[in-house]
This record gives C-alpha cells, sequence and structure tokens, in this order.
C-alpha cells in the first residue's frame, strides 16, 4: 500500500451527480446491485462544506508520500492527469470523486509545498499509513493571516467534512507479523487510536465525519497472486482470500460499534459510518454485469509464470529486461497495479457510497452535516467566535515580534572584538582580490542542525518554549531562535528557508530547506518514534530536490494556471503564479549548503562498538560524497560543507556521567572516543571532499571546519561571554532524570515542567544536544570569513570561478 507517485493534478470540471444505483445484502450475504427509487435522506437540507479535510493510507493519498519520499514515474496518473499525479492509481481515487461531488477542488497533499492550495481543505493521508501512528493537522497553523490567499478561512473549520480511510495498512502489517489469533486481539487497540484520533479532531473544532470502513484486502490481486493449489476453503466463491477478508469483517463490526459510541461521547457531532466494504465487494462479485473484466487481473505491471514486475518499474524476465507498462484500456479493469484501484474502479464505488444507501446512518454525504438539535448551531457559532479570537490573537503575536538583538548585544560587543582579531590570520590578501558573488538562493541539506520545519511539518511540532528568543514562537527549530543557517541566509541577504516538508506559507524564491531532524548520511533500520532518527536520510533529500526541481520549473513554465474551484475552471495569469517559485536558471547559480553526519555517528554510539564505527565511517562518507556528485548532475556548482561538531561535548552526553574512568572525559569535561571518531569522520570527510574537487571539475567546494569552531566556544566559554558549556538552557536534567525541553513529567511526586532558563543568551546548550541561538551566532560569525574554511574562502565568495 505504498506505491509512491507524484505532482499537483491538472483539475477538471465535475462529473455531474452521483447514478442511483445502490447495493443491498442477499440471503445469502452476497451483495447485489439493485436501483433504488426513493433519494435517501431527501428530507434533509443540502449542507454547503467550505472544505474537506482528509485522513487515510494510499487509497485516499493525493501527493504525500510521493512529496516526502521518491515519487514513482509514468504510468501512474495517465488516464486521467496525463502525468503521475501523486496517486496510486490511473487516474482520480474516491476522494477526488468526493470532491467534485461537493462542488471542491482536489484536495493538496499537506505535505506537497509546490503548487498547493488549502483554501478549500488538506490532505493528510499518506501512502502505508496506518492508525496506530495518527497524522497531525494544521489547525496550529492555518491561521496566520499574513499570507491568505491559499490558507482556509479559520472559520471554515468547524463546517469542513472530515473524511477518514485508514486502517488496510494495519491489518496487511498483522497478516505479516501476527497470527490470527493475535491480530484479532489487537483490533480493539487499532479501533481505539482511530476513535482517539476523531476525538482530537473534535476538541480542535471538527464537527462532520465520514468515516469509511476498510475494504476486502483479501480481494486484492497481490494478496493472491502467489497462491498455488490452495486447501478446500481458503478462497471463497470470488477467488478471495477468505480469512483475510474475515478479519476486514470483524475489525469493520468493531469499527463501526465505535463509531455509535463516538456519536454518545460527541454530542455535536455529526459522524457516518460508510460501508466501503460492501461497495467494493459488490463490485467484484459482479465485474462482468459492471463492465469490467476477471477483478484479480492486474492492468499496471506484468505478472505471468511465476515472474512479476510491477507497474512502472523494470525487471528481467527470461534473460529480457521488461516494463512494467499499463493495459490497453484501464477503464474495464478493477484492479490498476494489484493494490490499488482503478480510476473506474474508483469511480464506481463513489457512486455507490456517495448517496448514502450504505452509510449509517442512511444519509448521502452531502447533507451528512445534519445532527439534530438547535445545540449544534449554538457550538457553531461558538466555534466561529472563537476561531476569529484565534486569527486576532496571531495577528498581535505576530505585530509584536522583533528581531530581538537587544537582548544579546552584550555577546556581539564580544564577537566584534572577537572576529576583528580572528580575521587578521586569515590570507586576507587573497580573499580579498575575489569578487563577492551574487548568490540568488540556497538549497540546503542536512538534520536537526539546520532545520527550519521539515521535522515539524512531517511529525509532531515541537512546542514551547522553542523559538522564543527570536520568533516568539515555536517555528520549526531545534533552538530558541535562529539557527546558523538561518544566519547564513542574513548574511548573503536572503530570506529564511522554508522547509521542503513544510506546505504552510512557504516562500522557495530563493531556495529550500530539504534538512530535517533525526536525518543521518546512511539509511538507518530505526524510527522516529524510537530513537528520533528521520525516514528522510541524505538520499532522499536528494530525491525531494530533484522533484523540487523538476516540479517548480515546470510550474514556472507553465503559461497558464488552470484552478478548479466550485465546477468552475479560472485561468490566472501573469507573474503572480510564480511568486513563490524559484527561477529555473538559478539553480546552478545557487548555494548548496550540507550540515549532516552527527546522527549517523549517534546511532553508531548506540548500536556498534568503536571499532565497527570507525570501520563505517568511508561508507557514510562515500554516500555523502554521491550525494554530492547527484546534485552537481542537476547543475549545483558551489558547495559549502560543514563537518561534524564534537558530538562529545553535548551536555546530554555528560549530564549523567558519574565517576568517569580516567581519560573518560577530556580536560574540558567532553567525552573523549566520542570527539575522536568524530575527529576520524571529519578526517576522511576532508579527503573526500579534495577528491571531490578533481572529479567535478566545474564546482567550487568548500569544507568547513564547524568542530573547531564549537570545540573553541565551548572550551572557552566564559572568556566569550558564556556560562558552564554543559549548561542546559531548556529541560530537566540531573540525578538521574531528564525531562526534555518544554515536557511535563513526575518526579517523586511532584509534576515538573521543564521550561527555559531566565536568559538564554548566555547559555550555548538550548536543551542539551542543539545550540542556542546566541552560540549559533557566534559559530556562524566564526565559519562565514573562511577562516575555518578549506580553501580559506568566506561564504559570500563561495561560488564557482
Amino acid at each position: 500500500m505504498n506505491v509512491m507517485n507524484t505532482s499537483q493534478p491538472l483539475l477538471s470540471s465535475s462529473i455531474g451527480r452521483i447514478s442511483q444505483r445502490t447495493i443491498c445484502n442477499c440471503p445469502s450475504g452476497r451483495p447485489a446491485i439493485r436501483e433504488d427509487a426513493a433519494e435517501v435522506g431527501s428530507t434533509l437540507p443540502p449542507c454547503d462544506y467550505p472544505a474537506i479535510y482528509n485522513f487515510g493510507d494510499s487509497n485516499s493519498d493525493t501527493g504525500g508520500i510521493s512529496a516526502a519520499f521518491v515519487p514513482i514515474p509514468a504510468p501512474y496518473g495517465n488516464n486521467f492527469f496525463q502525468k503521475p499525479a501523486g496517486r496510486d492509481s490511473d487516474g482520480r481515487l474516491i476522494i477526488d470523486f468526493i470532491a467534485e461531488h461537493l462542488g471542491l477542488p482536489y484536495l493538496s497533499a499537506y505535505l506537497n509545498s509546490v503548487g498547493a492550495d488549502f483554501q478549500h481543505g488538506a490532505n493528510f493521508a499518506t501512502g502505508g499509513s496506518t492508525i496506530r501512528k495518527p497524522n497531525e493537522t494544521i489547525f496550529e497553523y492555518a491561521k496566520n493571516p499574513a499570507d491568505k490567499s491559499k490558507l482556509p478561512t479559520p472559520e471554515d473549520f468547524s463546517k469542513a467534512l472530515y473524511t477518514f480511510d485508514i486502517g488496510q495498512n494495519d491489518l496487511s502489517v498483522g497478516f505479516r507479523k501476527l497470527s490470527d489469533v493475535q491480530l484479532r486481539a489487537a483490533i480493539p487497540d487499532i479501533v481505539d487510536q482511530f476513535a482517539a484520533a476523531v476525538q482530537h479532531l473534535y476538541q480542535q473544532g471538527a464537527r462532520t465525519f465520514w468515516v469509511h470502513n476498510t475494504g476486502p484486502i483479501g480481494c486484492l490481486p497481490v494478496a493472491t497472486l502467489y497462491i498455488r493449489n490452495p486447501v478446500p476453503g481458503f478462497l471463497d466463491q470470488h477467488g478471495c482470500n477468505r480469512g483475510q477478508n474475515d478479519m476486514a469483517l470483524e475489525f469493520n463490526r468493531q469499527l463501526k460499534d465505535r463509531v455509535v459510541r463516538l456519536r454518545a461521547e460527541l454530542p455535536y457531532a455529526a459522524v457516518t459510518y460508510v460501508d466501503v466494504h460492501a461497495a467494493k465487494y459488490g463490485l467484484i462479485s459482479s465485474t462482468s454485469n459492471q463492465g469490467f473484466t476477471d477483478p484479480l487481473k492486474i492492468c499496471c505491471g506484468r505478472h505471468e509464470d511465476g515472474f512479476n514486475v510491477w507497474c512502472g518499474t523494470k525487471g528481467i524476465v527470461n534473460g529480457t529486461e521488461v516494463f512494467g507498462a499499463s493495459c490497453a484500456d484501464p477503464s474495464t479493469y478493477v484492479s490498476w497495479d494489484g493494490v490499488h484501484y482503478s480510476q473506474a474502479a474508483s469511480q464506481w464505488i463513489a457512486n455507490h457510497i456517495l448517496n448514502g444507501s450504505l452509510s449509517d446512518p442512511a444519509v448521502p454525504i452531502d447533507q451528512a452535516c445534519n445532527k439534530a438539535g438547535r445545540l449544534r448551531v449554538v457550538e457553531e457559532q461558538r466555534q466561529t467566535l472563537l476561531a476569529l479570537s484565534a486569527l486576532q490573537a496571531a495577528a498581535i503575536l505576530i505585530d509584536n515580534a522583533t528581531c530581538a538583538w537587544g537582548g544579546i548585544s552584550k555577546v556581539r560587543a564580544v564577537l566584534r572584538r572577537i572576529l576583528v582579531s580572528f580575521v587578521l590570520r586569515v590570507r586576507s590578501a587573497e580573499v580579498m582580490a575575489l569578487p563577492v558573488c551574487a548568490i540568488p538562493a540556497i538549497y540546503n541539506f542536512g538534520d536537526s542542525n539546520s532545520d527550519t520545519g521539515g521535522i515539524s511539518a512531517a511529525f509532531y511540532p515541537a512546542g514551547e518554549p522553542y523559538g522564543e528568543t527570536f520568533f516568539r514562537r515555536p517555528a520549526g527549530r531545534a533552538s530558541d531562535g535562529r539557527l546558523i543557517i538561518d544566519f547564513i541566509a542574513e548574511r548573503l541577504g536572503l530570506p529564511y528557508l522554508s522547509a521542503y516538508l513544510d506546505s504552510i506559507h512557504t516562500n522557495f524564491t530563493h531556495g529550500a530547506n530539504f534538512a530535517t531532524g533525526g536525518s543521518t548520511i546512511r539509511r538507518q533500520n530505526e524510527s522516529w518514534f524510537l530513537h528520533n532518527v528521520s525516514p528522510f536520510s541524505l538520499d532522499i533529500q536528494v530525491k525531494h530536490f530533484d522533484q523540487f526541481k523538476a516540479r517548480t520549473t515546470y510550474f514556472y513554465n507553465q503559461s497558464n494556471f488552470h484552478t478548479h474551484k466550485k465546477k468552475k475552471l479560472s485561468v490566472s495569469k501573469g507573474p503572480s503564479d510564480r511568486s513563490n517559485l524559484p527561477v529555473p536558471e538559478e539553480f546552478s547559480k545557487a548555494l548548496y549548503t550540507l550540515d549532516i553526519g552527527q546522527n549517523d555517528l549517534a546511532a553508531g554510539f548506540r548500536q556498534m562498538s568503536n571499532e565497527q564505527i570507525a570501520a563505517s565511517i568511508l561508507d557514510i562518507v562515500n554516500q555523502l560524497a554521491a550525494a554530492v556528485q547527484q546534485l552537481y548532475q542537476k547543475g549545483a556548482r558551489a558547495f559549502w560543507i560543514h563537518n561534524t561538531g564534537p558530538i562529545g561535548c553535548l551536555p546530554v552526553g555528560v549530564v549523567n556521567v558519574r565517576d568517569p574512568a580516567p581519560g573518560y572525559l577530556d580536560e574540558h569535561g567532553c567525552i573523549k572516543y566520542q570527539n575522536e571518531l568524530t575527529i576520524e569522520f571529519n578526517k576522511q570527510l576532508k579527503d573526500k571532499v579534495i577528491q571531490l574537487r578533481t572529479e567535478l571539475s566545474q564546482a567550487a567546494l568548500i569544507y568547513v571546519d564547524m568542530y573547531s569552531a564549537k570545540y573553541e566556544l565551548i572550551s572557552n566559554a566564559k572568556n566569550q561571554g558564556f556560562e558552564d558549556p554543559f549548561k542546559i538552557c531548556c529541560g530537566h536534567y540531573g540525578n538521574g532524570t531528564r525531562v526534555g525541553c518544554g515536557q511535563r513529567a513526575n518526579i517523586n511526586g511532584t509534576e515538573v515542567y521543564a521550561g527555559s532558563c531566565e536568559d538564554p543568551s548566555t547559555v550555548i546548550s538550548w536543551d542539551g544536544v542543539h545550540y542556542t541561538e546566541a552560540a549559533n551566532l557566534w559559530i556562524t560569525n566564526y565559519v562565514v570569513n573562511g577562516s575555518l574554511s578549506d580553501p580559506p574562502i568566506p561564504i559570500s565568495q563561495a561560488c564557482p570561478r
């Protein structure tokens, strides 16, 4: 369920109203087709939904997983969009037909930051998603009044339709890992976590929910593809895996019971349960009557004689390379790629659920907002007032936000004196002879040391007090304020970088940030939820860039942008369409910055011996070099590469060290072996950068010794106006306790809130792992002049000659 593709769809006109054909259950239990003359829910007034917010997996993902990871090529999307469009189908999905039916545009994926428009909703679904790790919402972000053109109206949140289509992957994981008994026992917890997500959305103002149950997973061709000579009863009369379908039916039964309970728990909500299983099984069991071919045949890919070449990929069959192309006429197939439905099947299914004949209560989707009683109207009015108040509060926060320079003026004065003496040590005559570069943009790759909002957009956003010093609110950065990459942007006269994964209020005119907190150079067999390891390793970040460059160039070069709104097509022309996009010709003139590697070493410290870590460094460095080479092949020419800082000096690593053995810590209190391995990593990285210069003849590659800058600050903290370098500003550490920045915990019967220190400008470490804004400023000023670079060139002159 995790097939990935991408691109923003070209929007079409509406398909009109749905047909009146519905499904009923025959005495045999087999869904059959009948004509229903009565209008379901005809006595209810129609709803005027301003937006749809969708949560789900690949059955309703309109581009999320493709934006976050690697898109697949054609033929995905070819039947309707004429190009890959972020959907696991040849065209539209059920969620697209729902949007068309309600007169709304197709939903932009929340993780898709290019060409996205959230005026009428957002799609949080991603291919491969499960219930047990629910998605976040954009309630925290969507009330910024600075740019309203593509943002939802705050008061519309309570009037929107909230759709769910998720759970299939929870069962798939269970089939792989659990016995039937274990999986059946897990269903109540899965359903409860789903209910918790609905309750959370309700608390945020959501009121109308349209909940799909799970389809007949045992009828997916991929579930039966490898079955040979099944025992009697293993398959049902239509060739589906009976055991898997029975489990799906049990999941659906418990889901429906939980939805009924939610109605009692959420008095102002209208919660509709939709039997998608019956619709899909009705199609599969009567395909020939509906104009489709064998439901277990796969349109896209080649599956025969024991060989499987999946849709859009290449494989070797009997010594010959074969491409997994699509069938001649996808409109006659139920299954597109063995896992997902074709556009024709999705439209058929949509037409059989939207009229409410398979819903509980039996109301069509355009009347699903109706909830008896005057209390609902009162509550909606209250929510509107709350939303307007939040909008006003956000405006006040923005008006009050200032640069906060005054708080660190003393540090800046010290810095000026340091920099004057330090610049004298640079070969200034050589440097000053170079002209200043006109750098139009920055493209950054890295981890939390330079992440300006990527991991917060993809997972759980950091809360207060992060961002308090400069932004006056959490700003997607692991600090109290700005990072080194922010100060680099300031030095070059460029705006702060928008995170590629952040789709709210982003501007990519002058670059993009592909860094995410927890990222590594090499892919790790760990997760964000276990050790805060990001799934977006450096190779994925480079794929993000490839996709970003291709798609922004496509949109930039379009003469017309088409927008589908309320069943009408409108055309917008002129430079405003390009206002947030980079100029394609400037990719080769931009600066490409890399600050990554620390988490590779941290993972090694958790998993390996020192000898194993040392042996792995060469491969880590080679993979970073491969990323640079790929960027070079895409047109990048100017590289500013940071080495890795003294990880052994991070307070989080030494705060609980008690009675260390002689030599375990160095003279400044840092863990010696960790720093020694870091130095070895940096040595090999520098050697590789020198080698790259001979391989990439048109590139300017600058190696920057961040380690020396950071270690200099730590070893001379008091002389630079800072306190103990191992003091942690935000968090509660010591005596065996550890409460992360902004978190709460019970310690000895007392609830403790891990807030920030009184004056972060005097502290080096913000949260035990990341640096404060004041320390980041100090380090930036120490490196951008080129005195710690090889060759010794300031960042403003680090472009190809």
